[in-house]
């Protein structure tokens, strides 16, 4: 089998919902409208996908932001990072899912406890780059040059992702 039908088997395999798991996200950064829909429609998912226990965690993290209550930030981004780091156990060479934690790991005061895997995430990201069709692409390139972490030669190789 060659890596045009794996990659099209994988698309087909997809669940449905990840086009809109991707979008909310990309709003639930901004909106607590957004992470609270977005925490209500993966809690509803009962599909055994890894990418939907992803969006789980990711979803749980940010409720964390919106959250007043200490206690409720901190055990929200707890489960959450327990649920993403499960994915990417479960699949860890999928760049959309290093990702994810890496953005929930990068936000999250090293206080806390759980920015542990930060830099074998990053050097996973920058070493199997999303392909330039992948809906986040713009996102997850976008993100990686505005993260004070790299270094010029690493940014330099993010802007040259194709």
């Amino acid at each position: 089998m060659n890596w045009f039908s794996l990659a099209l088997t994988g698309l087909l395999l997809l669940p449905q919902n990840a086009v809109e798991w991707r979008r909310l996200y990309l709003e639930a950064v901004k909106t607590e409208s957004a992470a609270t829909q977005l925490e209500q429609q993966t809690r509803s998912w009962q599909g055994k996908e890894v990418l939907m226990q992803a969006y789980q965690g990711v979803a749980l993290a940010l409720k964390a932001k919106y959250s007043y209550n200490p206690y409720t930030k901190v055990s929200a981004v707890k489960e959450g990072s327990a649920l993403l780091n499960a994915a990417v156990n479960r699949a860890a060479a999928d760049t959309e899912i290093r990702f994810l934690r890496y953005s929930v790991e990068v936000n999250t005061p090293s206080m806390v406890g759980i920015s542990t895997h930060l830099a074998s995430d990053k050097a996973h990201i920058l070493a199997f780059p999303p392909l330039r069709t992948h809906t986040l692409f713009s996102t997850i390139q976008g993100f990686m040059l505005s993260q004070q972490g790299l270094s010029e030669a690493e940014k330099h190789k993010v802007r040259a992702w194709k």
